[in-house]
């Protein structure tokens, strides 16, 4: 009989996006042993820098809630990195006993299948807010880029600068944009298509300044 592991998978992948959204070492102890997350090297980042589909669910709650994140409108929190000096640590089983509060999800008593169901509608919920939001700075960035390649225009990610995963999602949400999906990785985005919205509100949008 295959023995349990003492911290799962998806345990490890919600430390992971608290490591990477505050810039912190993560810890949490399980029977007496203490597991640790570090947050991603620069190189690390810049791989993960290639624009998907959506948001780390944890990720963007703690942006509404005034954290900021990868990839967010609003500035990175500072984190010392002088010698001898260790990234400040935070509560991770807080963190994360605070997004299951804030699903409606109890691990005691619900499954996997009952978290993705949880998850699925407040991702739902949130997203049909979207369109009645302001437009970020980023928004408006990408619409005037994406306008100058024209309506249905396959426009690799790329050259769309800066566009991350939070600002495609919300261009998408307000139906300003369509993806290209990449061939074999459906969730990966590699291109963006402007739509006949989208090229309406960015001819409304007022000259940058």
């Amino acid at each position: 009989m295959t023995k349990k592991a003492l911290i799962s998978q998806a345990d490890l992948k919600r430390m992971a996006a608290i490591a990477k959204s505050e810039g912190v070492v993560v810890s949490v102890e399980v029977d007496g042993k203490k597991f640790s997350v570090s947050p991603l090297s620069q190189q690390d980042i810049a791989i993960e820098a290639e624009p998907r589909r959506g948001l780390s669910g944890l990720d963007e709650w703690r942006a509404r809630r005034g954290a900021p994140f990868a990839g967010s409108d609003q500035p990175a929190p500072a984190v010392s990195t002088a010698k001898g000096k260790k990234p400040r640590e935070i509560d991770a089983e807080k963190s994360v006993n605070d997004w299951y509060a804030y699903l409606g999800y109890d691990p005691k008593t619900m499954n996997d299948a009952d978290y993705q169901r949880l998850f699925r509608e407040k991702e739902a919920e949130r997203r049909k807010h979207i369109p009645a939001e302001p437009m970020t700075k980023r928004e408006r960035s990408a619409l005037r880029q994406l306008l100058t390649h024209g309506v249905g225009v396959s426009v690799r990610n790329e050259l769309i600068k800066p566009c991350g995963p939070e600002t495609e999602e919300r261009l998408e949400a307000r139906g300003f944009i369509t993806f290209e999906s990449h061939p074999q990785h459906p969730n990966s985005v590699v291109a963006y298509l402007l739509t006949d919205a989208g090229k309406a509100a960015a001819m409304k949008l007022p000259p940058e300044a």
